[in-house]
């Protein structure tokens, strides 16, 4: 119960963040392949926020994928998953590893992600 995951790609990695900005402590790692950051304009960064400006903020393990495909959307940077990566990795109580994967596609980051996500649930350090 101490070392719990949650993993997930495309929309299921939208769901990782919103359960890390919004139940922080369901989970003690978190990783989100190729997350659908584009949808609803971008809608979970505006829980960012919310979630920085907590008092108090459990320990967790982050690990952030990214593909080379890249749905456009006029609110959203094309680097908005590495800025997002960033600004988490700023707040003491996260270790964030970011990781791009641009032999990848969208649709083969799903397969390919999971080595490096089973790493870190078991607690191995990804290099």
């Amino acid at each position: 119960p101490d070392r719990q995951a949650l993993w997930g790609h495309s929309f299921a990695g939208l769901f990782v963040l919103h359960t890390l900005f919004n139940h922080p402590d369901s989970f003690q790692t978190y990783i989100a392949a190729d997350p659908s950051l584009w949808w609803q304009q971008g809608l979970i960064l505006k829980a960012e926020t919310p979630y920085q400006r907590r008092n108090k903020r459990p320990q967790a393990q982050v690990l952030i994928q990214r593909s080379s495909s890249q749905r456009g959307n006029e609110n959203l940077q094309d680097d908005a998953t590495r800025n997002l990566a960033k600004r988490l990795s700023l707040m003491p109580e996260l270790e964030v590893q970011y990781h791009e994967y641009f032999q990848q596609t969208h649709g083969s980051l799903l397969a390919a992600s999971i080595p490096a996500a089973l790493r870190m649930a078991q607690g191995i350090v990804y290099e």
